[in-house]
């Protein structure tokens, strides 16, 4: 059972992650987060220090638990064989994350929204978080891509692998499934895995485009 501590802790991270997802990093104070919280200034000052203390923290805390099981897909996938295909490259890398995305958490899509509007959010600062926060995970899955890709360019390689994030994020969290009648949103979890990693396979061996 946490304690009084751990939980007033959680509290806070809990509340700035859903007025984060409603109002976006800029538009949401500290004093939304006491309110919302239940907690004074002081309570965050001495768990975060900060808004930008509190603000890494809550996005290292969403990160984590995709980002483990990503590393550990990676490794158990290079143990069984080392030299692994495309194909499961990359369901080692997006497995993991439809999973998360889709469990039974009902805290999972505010943490989703989150993370898909801080990627695009030009605020440095979480910018910075975040690529340390990727740059590990996205240094092993491209070492081994650019093995099983030699022909394709470095720069190319890195294009194509941020896309496959983008789409995994906004697909599940379903930015782009607005876009879509109503008549054909049906998916699940298995169909939107398949979905992603066929779309991303024909992504990854197409041809690098011809320089302007």
């Amino acid at each position: 059972m946490p304690t009084t501590t751990q939980a007033t802790r959680e509290s806070i991270l809990d509340a700035a992650e859903q007025l984060f997802a409603e109002k976006g990093f800029e538009a949401t104070s500290l004093r939304h987060i006491t309110t919302a919280a239940c907690v004074n200034l002081a309570a965050v000052n001495y768990h975060f220090g900060s808004k930008s203390e509190l603000l890494q923290t809550m996005l290292q805390r969403l990160i984590a638990p995709v980002k483990i099981q990503e590393v550990e897909a990676l490794e158990a996938l290079l143990d069984h064989t080392p030299q692994p295909t495309l194909e499961e490259i990359l369901g080692a890398f997006i497995l993991p994350l439809v999973n998360y995305l889709y469990s039974d958490d009902p805290r999972v899509r505010i943490r989703a929204q989150v993370f898909a509007r801080a990627i695009v959010d030009p605020n440095e600062e979480i910018q910075r978080i975040i690529l340390a926060e990727v740059q590990s995970i996205n240094a092993s899955y491209s070492a081994i891509l650019g093995r099983v890709l030699p022909t394709l360019p470095e720069a190319e390689l890195q294009w194509r692998f941020i896309s496959l994030f983008g789409i995994c994020i906004t697909h599940v969290v379903g930015v782009l499934s607005r876009l879509v009648p109503d008549h054909l949103r049906t998916t699940t979890k298995e169909l939107e895995y398949q979905r992603i990693l066929t779309f991303m396979i024909a992504g990854f061996q197409a041809p690098p485009p011809e320089k302007f």
